[in-house]
């Protein structure tokens, strides 16, 4: 549907994912394939498995066989060797081959070895991996730019990446780090999440503020749980219900939902009783699982 609550693609497939870089995966007669915004199918569906185009790759599998495909569906590499595959990312693929990961480019090459206990998808030209059991970053050519030190880290968003700091039984504070490797925001939170629309929501003594990316409070809130904010709303829960409110920490939409997710182009997933709903940003309802 579109934010209007028309239908733009009427409901006949067996599966359907968000759309990814103009295309969404759709699932017909047991296969995978994919079709543009107007509906129509622009990689047949083929696949066993198929996943969402990233970097213009997607990965999928047919016939026990993994590989990357381009838009057009024209097979771009088909890697041997490893137990699992991953998506692109500022042109480097994970790859896993027994309990250690590492990175392909798109001509197959192992640019960065197979060495890591745990390794993510490059953000801002920097990948979290783990060492030792500690984490820290690499750039695209796997050096180490951020000593792996951290309990816990996340991609980077905004110029920044969240870190967790050293403590017991998973308690460490949490802080940002610049790409530099430098504590921007020293960890003291007891928790946070990453960078959003140049907001970021931390936690302490159980209420949630959001503050920018020099560690300043820009909005207090006095709500236990909340998330990021994604088209200038964010949800929040008050007495078991979820709502949404703008960076003035405003309510724009009134708590009244079981569960709410992140806005994304104009809509929202909320569920209510043993519904589920879409929703636009005034919270009108727009859909329903049911119809």
């Amino acid at each position: 549907m579109n934010v209007f609550g028309e239908s733009v693609i009427a409901p006949r497939y067996e599966h359907a994912n968000s759309f990814s870089e103009g295309l969404a995966i759709v699932k017909q007669d047991g296969k995978y394939g994919y079709i543009n915004a107007f509906g129509q199918k622009v990689i047949s569906a083929q696949f066993d498995e198929a996943y969402d185009f990233s970097d213009g790759v997607a990965l999928v599998s047919k016939d026990g066989v993994s590989q990357y495909i381009n838009t057009k569906g024209e097979t771009l590499l088909s890697p041997t060797g490893y137990d699992v595959l991953y998506d692109f990312s500022e042109g480097l693929a994970l790859v896993q081959k027994g309990d250690l990961f590492g990175y392909i480019d798109l001509s197959g090459k192992e640019v960065i070895p197979v060495t890591y206990e745990d390794a993510f998808y490059f953000s801002n030209g920097l990948a979290a991996v783990q060492v030792e059991g500690r984490y820290g970053y690499i750039d695209k050519a796997g050096t180490i730019i951020i000593e792996p030190i951290y309990q816990s880290v996340s991609d980077f968003s905004g110029g920044l990446g969240l870190v967790q700091a050293e403590g017991e039984n998973g308690e460490g504070s949490f802080g940002f780090v610049n790409a530099k490797g430098e504590a921007v925001i020293a960890p003291h939170y007891a928790l946070a999440f990453s960078f959003s629309e140049g907001l970021a929501a931390v936690q302490n003594d159980g209420t949630f503020s959001f503050i920018n990316a020099k560690g300043e409070s820009k909005l207090q809130t006095a709500y236990e749980d909340v998330g990021s904010f994604h088209d200038g709303l964010a949800y929040f829960e008050q007495n078991g219900l979820y709502g949404y409110i703008d960076q003035q920490g405003k309510v724009a939409i009134p708590a009244q939902f079981d569960a709410a997710g992140d806005f994304q182009n104009g809509f929202a997933a909320v569920a209510n009783g043993t519904g589920n709903y879409i929703i636009n940003e005034k919270g009108i309802i727009l859909g329903s699982a049911a119809e």
